[in-house]
């Protein structure tokens, strides 16, 4: 589900003050807050991530078929 209006404007806050946490918590490229491919994930302890769709489901099929196997 791409970002809503006040996720954007987080983000956006977050690549001005020049924050990691506004890279993908997944390969650690810059995000972009009008991508439709950004999304967002807040957990139980209040963590925000921000991520890039395609890293998920890369990340994903990896940990079905990990390389060292």
């Amino acid at each position: 589900m791409p970002l809503n209006k006040s996720q954007k404007e987080k983000l956006i806050k977050l690549k001005d003050s020049r924050s990691w946490k506004a890279d993908c918590c997944i390969c650690g490229k810059p995000l972009d807050p009008e991508d439709d491919k950004t999304e967002y994930c807040k957990t139980k302890r209040g963590t925000e991530n921000y991520f890039h769709r395609d890293c998920v489901r890369r990340w994903g099929e990896w940990v079905k078929q990990p390389s060292w196997t």
